[in-house]
């Protein structure tokens, strides 16, 4: 479980450095057997994440270890009781999605690549951030896909491992940013 938590703190300070996440938003949670998931804590930049200040709960989400997670843990167990195939989540604010996100405007998926790999990109309706109505409407939008678009918040993606998930918000955040451009020109 050490070499996850490397590469969860790895994975949380990469997401800030190529700015996908900014500030305080964002968190990363990776599943950590079949009950009990390792999650960002509550109020911390993804550039501060570190091994002593990651968070444990229970898929229930009874907290297991010190420190307060994430305000989006209701998010997060939603989503891996409704996934089992999902070991690891990333739910970021980048620049380019997030304007689409408040502009509830789809994000075409205009490469070969993210159509393939995520077929489809829906926008979620707006629900309070943590809140047990936006855990349910995001686990439910993801039953059959990997990514989705949180109405005037962010996107969440939801991978086979930690990298996995980093990839597809990057791939989310790659379209949207090539949307933003090819629009801007036509």
């Amino acid at each position: 479980m050490h070499s996850i938590k490397r590469e969860f703190v790895e994975i949380c300070k990469l997401l800030y450095e190529r700015g996908l996440a900014r500030a305080w938003g964002g968190n990363v949670s990776v599943r950590k057997g079949k009950n009990h998931i390792v999650i960002t804590p509550r109020g911390t930049s993804l550039l501060d994440v570190s091994l002593d200040n990651l968070v444990v709960t229970t898929l229930d989400e009874e907290i297991v270890s010190e420190g307060i997670p994430s305000t989006e843990l209701p998010m997060h167990s939603a989503i891996y009781r409704a996934r089992p195939d999902i070991e690891a989540i990333v739910h970021i604010h980048p620049q380019f999605s997030t304007v689409f996100a408040i502009l509830e405007k789809p994000i075409e998926l205009l490469t070969a690549e993210s159509r393939i790999i995520l077929g489809e990109l829906p926008i979620v309706e707006y629900a309070e951030p943590g809140s047990k109505k936006l855990a349910e409407l995001v686990a439910s939008s993801l039953k059959e896909i990997k990514a989705c678009i949180l109405t005037r918040h962010g996107i969440v993606a939801g991978g086979s491992s930690l990298k996995d998930a980093f990839y597809l918000a990057e791939l989310v955040e790659t379209e949207a940013t090539l949307n933003f451009f090819i629009k801007s020109i036509r």
